[in-house]
C-alpha cells in the first residue's frame, strides 16, 4: 500500500496529536527490548502475521535488525514513535525505515505499527498512523509505504487514511 504525501497532504496538527488517558507519545528512542512485549502481545498465535519463532529468534531475527536498519534501512526516528503509560511500559508503537528506492517498493516505509491488544489501547495505533503521516509529510517525504496481510484488520484503517493498493503479492508455504 502506499500513500501520497503531495497529492493529498494531511492535516499539519496529526504530528502533535496526544493520546488521552495515562499515555503520552515520545520520540523513538526503544530498543527491541523495550518495544518486545508489546509487539508479542500485538501478534497473537490467531493473528496474520504472527512470528512462530523463540523469544529469542524474534529479538535477533526482527526486532533489532528493524531497528538497526539493516533489515529495511535507517530508521526514520523523527517520524517513528512509542506511546508508554505513565510507568514506562510501551504500548503502542509505530517503526519507520528509510528503504532504497521510490514507492511503492521504497522510499519512507512504516516497517511496523502495532499496538497491545485490549480495548483500554483501542485507538493507539491510528493515532501514531497520523502522527507518522504528518511529519513524513513535514520533513518534505513524498509518499509512505507498507505491506500489510490482507487478513490483518489494520488494512482497514490504512485505508481510512488515505493509502490504496499499490500491488498485490501471495506467500506460499510448500509442505516439507
Amino acid at each position: 500500500m502506499t500513500r501520497s504525501l503531495t497529492a493529498d497532504p494531511p492535516p499539519w496538527h496529526w504530528a502533535e496529536i496526544e493520546p488521552s488517558g495515562p499515555f503520552r507519545v515520545t520520540p523513538f528512542d526503544k530498543s527491541a527490548t523495550d518495544i518486545f512485549d508489546c509487539w508479542r502481545a500485538a501478534y497473537p498465535l490467531d493473528h496474520p502475521d504472527h512470528y512462530a519463532g523463540s523469544d529469542e529468534q524474534a529479538l535477533k531475527e526482527r526486532l533489532e535488525p528493524l531497528l538497526s536498519g539493516s533489515t529495511y534501512g535507517p530508521l526514520l526516528r523523527d517520524q517513528s514513535a512509542a506511546v508508554v503509560e505513565t510507568n514506562g511500559r510501551v504500548v503502542a508503537c509505530a517503526i519507520l525505515n528509510d528503504t532504497p528506492g521510490d514507492a511503492p517498493w521504497g522510499g519512507p516505509w512504516m516497517t511496523d505499527l502495532f499496538r497491545m491488544p485490549h480495548a483500554a489501547y483501542a485507538g493507539l495505533g491510528a493515532l501514531l498512523l497520523k502522527r507518522s503521516i504528518s511529519r513524513a509529510a513535514a520533513s518534505g517525504m513524498r509518499a509512505l509505504g507498507l505491506v500489510v496481510t490482507a487478513r490483518n484488520p489494520a488494512r482497514e484503517i490504512y485505508m481510512r487514511y488515505g493509502f490504496t493498493v499499490a500491488d498485490h503479492f501471495k506467500t506460499v508455504k510448500l509442505p516439507e
